[in-house]
């Protein structure tokens, strides 16, 4: 990922993005938080889950790729691709200054389940 916020992959001819909306805004993007319905349904124990980082992204992974998330999937292939996909994930530590983030994991936001979600939009893992 980008110092910017910014994770790009080509799905075919088309560009999905994934971007860090803190940092990118939310203009122009398809948000995937917890609210939406691609939202990652597992919550880290800093949100009163059970998860750490890491962990809550896998146990989404597992989710996602489960038989029964098979018409999500094809929801989001038909919704998603070509997109700019917005989350709020930033790295553990990390703190606002003003509008500005100051990010603690080696200055790029932390693991997201957007990435499994760029991924499958890319092909990597169907």
């Amino acid at each position: 990922m980008s110092n910017d916020g910014v994770q790009a992959t080509l799905t075919g001819d088309v560009e999905t993005k994934l971007v860090n909306v803190t940092r990118y805004g939310r203009s122009g993007v398809r948000m995937i938080g917890r609210s939406s319905k691609y939202g990652n349904p597992f919550k880290m124990e800093k949100d009163g889950g059970e998860y750490t980082r890491e962990s809550c992204v896998e146990a989404f992974r597992e989710w996602w790729y489960a038989d029964e998330q098979a018409d999500l999937r094809e929801q989001a292939r038909e919704e998603l691709r070509g997109e700019t996909l917005g989350c709020y994930c930033l790295g553990e530590g990390d703190r606002y200054d003003g509008d500005e983030p100051i990010t603690a994991v080696d200055g790029e936001p932390a693991v997201c389940h957007g990435e499994v979600i760029l991924e499958y939009l890319n092909g990597e893992n169907e």
